[in-house]
């Protein structure tokens, strides 16, 4: 090979390297602090009925069921997922099947006390089931 070819070459996998890496440090992730995480985690198990907390249905739920407007309710907390749904580090289809519903059972079975899927659900709170 010759001296132009070695440095077509280098350049074009720099530029590739490149690419991914700014492709991949920019795609949405949602990042929490520690402190984020305790906080949120702590606001999460505080009493549901504070003053001016907004109260839904499970009517109201219900119809919230797709995933372009998905809300569900976890441990008598009301959640908007919608933003979720599409960076779920597990993809979407685990955050579909909770559109509409009382996933309690759900998301306790396959998160149980893990700070980190507790404080991102704290941070999609909407309200309380009435």
């Amino acid at each position: 090979m010759n001296k132009k070819s070695v440095i077509s070459i280098i350049l074009a996998s720099a530029l590739i390297i490149g690419g991914g890496y700014i492709i991949y440090a920019e795609r949405p992730v949602m990042k929490l602090s520690q402190s984020q995480v305790e906080q949120n985690t702590t606001s999460q198990t505080s009493s549901n009925q504070e003053k001016d907390e907004l109260a839904y249905t499970m009517t109201d739920i219900s119809s919230h069921n797709v995933p372009e407007n998905c809300w569900s309710v976890v441990k008598g907390n009301v959640y908007d997922l919608t933003s979720r749904v599409t960076r779920h580090p597990g993809g979407e289809k685990p955050i579909k099947g909770l559109c509409g519903i009382d996933a309690t059972s759900a998301f306790e079975r396959k998160h149980g006390l893990s700070k980190n899927p507790n404080a991102a659900l704290a941070l999609l709170k909407i309200g309380v089931l009435k």
